[in-house]
């Protein structure tokens, strides 16, 4: 019905009239946007000092080949449970949450250099 209250925001009139704020949103939208973009995940410089031990190079390798932590334990000689413990250790350092982050991260800050 015409006389429903759309509110001070302009939405739901229903006749596709834009309210008020219409022409604010898309720069809204970006500005918010990019904060969380920005929040999201430390740059380069906020973690130039990232220093993985020899070992936990090794196993991020394998890690980002694919390789899973039974296979990794063969390779290295060491449990998976020694393994697992190097992965968190390797998360934290990097301040990932998976695998393809881990590797990714580690691309990028330029830890695997040809080998």
């Amino acid at each position: 019905p015409a006389d429903r209250p759309t509110g001070s925001s302009g939405y739901g009139s229903g006749v596709g009239v834009p309210g008020p704020a219409d022409d604010q949103r898309p720069s809204i939208a970006r500005r918010v946007i990019a904060y969380f973009a920005a929040q999201a995940k430390p740059t380069a410089s906020a973690m130039p000092d990232v220093q993985l031990t020899e070992r936990e190079s090794e196993v991020l390798l394998r890690v980002a080949k694919g390789f899973t932590l039974p296979e990794i334990g063969v390779q290295l000689g060491l449990s998976r449970h020694t393994i697992a413990d190097y992965v968190k250790q390797i998360y934290r350092k990097l301040n990932v949450s998976s695998r393809a982050e881990a590797a990714l991260e580690a691309q990028r800050l330029g830890l695997f250099r040809r080998r």
